[in-house]
């Protein structure tokens, strides 16, 4: 099946290193973008330590939810989203299976099958060209387990 989400222990770990990161729900980020984030929460932590991440996950680009950002003055409040921006900007070139900043595009799900879209993923996923054909193979064998006939191959 598709590669999952990170595991739990690295939440975990990601929590303990970064006092600044309090998710309030799952973190729904896959391994190639795990760097990104732990760069971000590093500069967040000491650029601006008053600002707390609530949600980080992956809708075709990074998504990041914070709280804090009322305490800041107007200044730091831009600075602060520009720093959140450049990296949402970075994850649309980065694999988000691999990590790899080399030829990615965005792979979309309903190339397969239509309904694999709306079953499934409901968003397009930044993905290298070394991972296609892994992504490719794992969404038919996930196609084939729901019980969805003539995919694409």
């Amino acid at each position: 099946m598709y590669p999952d989400y990170i595991p739990t222990y690295k939440v975990s770990d990601l929590i303990l290193r970064f006092p600044n990161f309090n998710p309030d729900g799952d973190i729904r980020i896959r391994e190639g973008w795990l760097a990104l984030v732990e760069e971000m929460l590093l500069e967040l932590k000491y650029l601006f330590p008053e600002v707390r991440v609530l949600n980080i996950a992956a809708r075709s680009w990074l998504c990041v939810v914070y709280d804090g950002e009322n305490v800041l003055d107007l200044k730091r409040r831009k600075r602060l989203q520009d720093v959140v921006q450049g990296y949402v900007t970075r994850s649309l070139s980065t694999c988000e299976h691999c990590g790899s900043q080399n030829g990615v595009t965005l792979w979309e799900a309903e190339q397969l099958h239509p309904r694999f879209r709306r079953e499934k993923w409901k968003w397009d996923r930044p993905i290298c060209q070394e991972c296609v054909p892994a992504l490719n193979h794992a969404a038919l064998r996930t196609m084939e387990a729901m019980g969805v006939t003539n995919v694409q191959h």
